[in-house]
């Protein structure tokens, strides 16, 4: 695993798979999921249509394909609705799954924005950062942690 750190904004990562951390209401009212929705509308309408699907539940990831070279979104269920906080085990389990898509769509580069959940303790520094470092790790990945959204 090599792991960048990059200070501009997720949107600007020339990674292959961008995360986009989102909750299982369906909505996307403000931060990194607001940026997602603005920039990808045909994104933003596919995350409603999980939801209303019931194919939203904390740890899920979706792969949205968003253009050319295989550029992707990785839908990533964080937290049942904006006012939740963040689940540790939403965490654990989606970070399963984005290996499983990486291999699966062989993924070279995954960018990941700064995700915190004061609510539930849970710092990037201290906690998620660290978390998805140690998941990635056996991996061949190229990293990028956009540590300002």
């Amino acid at each position: 695993m090599n792991v960048i750190y990059d200070s501009s904004s997720i949107l600007l990562s020339p990674a292959q798979a961008l995360i986009n951390p989102v909750n299982c209401s369906g909505t996307s009212g403000k931060g990194i999921p607001a940026l997602f929705k603005r920039f990808y509308p045909f994104m933003f309408i596919e995350y409603q249509q999980l939801q209303k699907q019931g194919k939203l539940t904390p740890g899920s990831v979706h792969w949205h394909y968003v253009g050319p070279a295989g550029r992707c979104i990785l839908l990533w269920a964080i937290q049942n609705d904006w006012k939740s906080p963040v689940l540790n085990a939403a965490l654990t389990i989606g970070l399963t799954h984005i290996l499983t898509l990486q291999k699966q769509f062989h993924l070279s580069s995954i960018a990941f924005p700064k995700i915190e959940s004061p609510k539930a303790g849970l710092t990037w520094d201290d906690h998620i950062k660290p978390l998805i470092l140690n998941a990635l790790e056996p991996t061949d990945l190229q990293v990028h942690l956009c540590e300002n959204g």
